[in-house]
């Protein structure tokens, strides 16, 4: 089974209903020794990392950190990962778009723990408060009616029904360490059910609020890496939900690891180049639309496509 579009799916077909037809039937995921391979593979470059480091001035940059956003901005363009993550933050606000991302993955959160989302804005600013995350709740109240709140929660009600028995966890950290400590690969998965706690097949489904993209099934890839060193198994299902539309989904193998392990690798090599003081190379692409540079590259273009101008999430 593979990948499959994000059709419309049929009224009162929950994703609950979804997540019980996908993993009916499915192989047993890759596990244990196979997974030395993908181990040995991010090891290597790990150390070889390190190695580039070490004695260097960007000694300071150990330990090297590839959270999610960066690794996807590193593949997008090297100059736009520098710009975004090589430095502190400017303090800039979020984009429209961003805020919207984030909530929705908090609707789908209150829908299944909690159930439904009755007054949208006070309840996503209650949740956000209770985070602790003031300045995103003052950008939230700030940004208001623009966020057009509404379909997006009523979107979350597609997550009701959920049987408790899959024990579905939201924004759940991962992490994998690499040399000693080093080298540190992190994220947060938006949705986690299942494993191997439950008896049940292991899902991981990431929350798009905008249109499918082809750099969504890179993120879902990487968290099924992710996913596979922490628990020793990988996850048997990966997808992704666009409200209104049915799973876009593809069954994990080795072959799904091992190309995310290759992607990694290189990533976590090359952000250690650019930390040693490497010129970043340019990609002009649709990053080109949020890249902080992009008034000052000579390789900036325009995105092709109007709706593909902001990515959908603050990346983790």
């Amino acid at each position: 089974m593979g990948t499959v579009s994000g059709a419309c799916h049929p009224a009162g077909v929950t994703v609950a209903d979804q997540i019980e037809d996908l993993t009916a039937a499915l192989p047993a995921p890759p596990a244990g020794e196979d997974l030395q391979p993908v181990r040995d593979r991010l090891a290597e470059a790990a150390e070889r990392a390190v190695a580039l480091l070490d004695g260097h001035s960007a000694e300071r940059a150990l330990p090297l950190r590839l959270p999610k956003g960066r690794v996807l901005d590193l593949l997008s363009c090297e100059r736009l990962a520098v710009a975004r993550h090589a430095g502190p933050a400017d303090g800039g606000g979020a984009s429209v778009a961003l805020l919207r991302g984030q909530a929705l993955d908090r609707f789908v959160q209150h829908e299944l723990h909690e159930g439904p989302v009755a007054h949208p804005l006070e309840d996503l600013l209650a949740m956000v408060h209770a985070e602790g995350d003031l300045d995103l709740g003052d950008e939230l109240a700030a940004a208001g009616a623009d966020l057009r709140l509404e379909p997006l929660a009523a979107a979350a009600r597609d997550w009701a029904g959920t049987d408790p028995g899959w024990w579905p966890r939201t924004q759940s950290a991962v992490a994998v360490h690499l040399a000693d400590g080093l080298v540190r690969c992190e994220g947060r998965i938006d949705v986690e059910l299942g494993g191997p706690l439950t008896g049940r097949p292991s899902v991981v489904v990431e929350v798009k609020v905008g249109r499918p993209h082809a750099s969504h099934l890179g993120e879902v890839t990487h968290y099924a890496l992710l996913v596979a060193l922490r628990d020793g198994v990988a996850p048997s299902l990966l997808a992704r939900w666009y409200p209104g539309t049915s799973l876009a989904h593809q069954v994990v193998t080795l072959d799904t690891l091992d190309s995310a392990a290759r992607r990694l690798a290189d990533m976590i090599v090359s952000w250690a180049q650019l930390q040693a003081g490497r010129p970043a190379t340019e990609r002009s692409g649709p990053g080109c639309a949020w890249c902080p540079d992009a008034d000052r590259c000579p390789s900036f273009r325009p995105p092709p496509d109007p709706f593909d101008t902001e990515p959908e999430e603050v990346p983790a």
